[in-house]
């Protein structure tokens, strides 16, 4: 059973670990030597710190000790740390005290096997806050492992806190959504992790959603990140590693609908680690949000493009501009039927919709009273509803994805031999959620469900068979 574990692990290692970590030095010149300082403001400091959370020594940085109103920055992974912010940081300490780090575990902050998962950080987080910030008002601006982290902790502990500034958040979304979004972007760049054996890829490049997956692989990953002998012999105890996996086998959703204060969400258009899909999940869940998105631009935006990061964040510091709540679309009585297309957009509101033997299919900011998919590949619904009398999606030997938005109706989802992907979608079923005549293969990363047989946040992998229904 672990052997087959181990090569389990291995995969999210190439996968999921090792892109995380190629990315960041991508972004950076290599610096796990000598780490350079950060900006010499005057009045600025930065000393080494003993945390009683890591129970290791801190990089703290502090800028800007005169003004009012605190900024937290949080890096992503990478030994470069706070070094990423050396571009922002000048400018924000002319309005702001600014107070940055390097993570437990990254640039000159101690490095151990211990468990450096969301929660950890967002414990660390609360340490910096109460002897650095103190009773100061304060905004955090996370990127990457940062934004996740940065979620985690308004979710926790929210007093004082202003706002959010997000960017190209990692994880949330399930961690085998993220392996789907990874492998297909390496296959379009031709990565050099695909001179690896084909067989290495197989299970990620099919198209079986959830070939990985077993129903007790989380609690197997959880064991490994717990135990610190399991992870030195898995994960080498490295600290890169053993923070992506935590974050990748993360649930986030009991924690992100109780995020309440104002998010600004800035994403890289060409953001080849983490998809914009998160972006565009957080900003349909997420109460007030304003969501930006940056041209061509990889996953670090604030290197890429500093001087367009550096304006974004000045707007999102004082913007009072917030996305605006669902409207409900007029009514008509239009019907679209496709057969043997590809390549289409749908929007705006239809009576129902039909979609047979089509390739790359998508539905944006749409309302429906039903929607049925036959022999159909790379369908795409995102914020929008379907709220179906009987039926809300119908769907046959075929692929969807859905993000944001809701379906509903007696039952919300009848499929057949289909692969489901839903993200940030509220499915309510009064007869069922999801029923299967056939057996189909269901994700879900942060929605929510209710049916006779389920109710509450769901996130995983399931597959639904005839008389199991959901």
């Amino acid at each position: 059973m672990w052997l087959n574990f181990k090569k389990t692990i291995t995969l999210f290692s190439l996968i999921i670990i090792a892109t995380a970590c190629s990315v960041s030095s991508q972004d950076i010149p290599n610096t796990a030597i000598s780490i350079p300082s950060l900006p010499k403001i005057p009045g600025s400091r930065e000393h080494l710190v003993v945390d009683p959370v890591s129970n290791g020594e801190t990089y703290i940085y502090e800028a800007g000790m005169g003004n009012q109103v605190s900024i937290l920055l949080i890096h992503g992974v990478g030994d470069e740390g706070s070094l990423n912010w050396r571009h922002l940081i000048p400018e924000l300490a002319k309005q702001y005290h600014v107070v940055t780090f390097d993570l437990p575990g990254f640039g000159r902050s101690s490095k151990q096997n211990i468990l450096y998962s969301p929660l950890f950080y967002s414990k660390f987080i609360q340490w910096v806050k109460d002897h650095y910030v103190h009773d100061r008002p304060f905004i955090i601006i996370g990127h990457s492992l940062g934004g996740a982290v940065t979620l985690c902790y308004a979710a926790t502990q929210p007093d004082n806190l202003q706002r959010l500034i997000l960017a190209d958040v990692s994880g949330v979304i399930h961690r085998q959504a993220l392996t789907e979004h990874i492998v297909k972007n390496m296959h379009e760049k031709n990565d050099s992790l695909l001179k690896q054996p084909t067989k290495l890829f197989g299970m990620f490049t099919s198209h079986t959603l959830g070939a990985m997956e077993a129903p007790d692989l989380s609690v197997k990953l959880e064991k490994v990140l717990e135990s610190p002998d399991l992870r030195s012999r898995y994960l080498s105890g490295d600290p890169h590693k053993i923070a992506s996996l935590a974050l990748a086998n993360f649930d986030f959703s009991s924690l992100i609908y109780r995020v309440n204060v104002p998010a600004i969400i800035i994403w890289g258009a060409n953001d080849q680690t983490t998809p914009i899909r998160t972006g565009k999940l957080l900003n349909s869940i997420l109460e007030k949000t304003q969501f930006n998105i940056v041209p061509e631009t990889g996953h670090n935006p604030i290197l890429e493009r500093p001087d367009e990061f550096n304006r974004l964040i000045q707007d999102a510091l004082v913007t009072e501009t917030w996305q605006a709540p669902w409207e409900k679309l007029q009514k008509t009585d239009r019907v679209a039927v496709l057969s043997n297309k590809q390549n289409m957009t749908l929007t705006g509101h239809y009576k129902s919709i039909e979609i047979s033997d089509c390739k790359s299919i998508r539905m944006e900011n749409l309302e429906a009273d039903f929607i049925k998919v036959i022999e159909s590949d790379d369908v795409v619904i995102e914020n929008s509803r379907v709220n179906g009398k009987d039926v809300a999606l119908h769907t046959r030997e075929s692929r969807i994805k859905v993000t944001g938005g809701q379906l509903s109706g007696e039952t919300a989802v009848l499929a057949s031999g289909s692969i489901i992907d839903l993200a940030g979608v509220k499915i309510t079923g009064k007869k069922a959620a999801v029923q299967a005549t056939n057996g189909s293969r269901v994700l879900f990363s942060v929605s929510r469900i209710e049916s006779p047989f389920n109710n509450g946040n769901i996130h995983g992998f399931y597959v639904v068979v005839p008389g199991s229904p959901l």
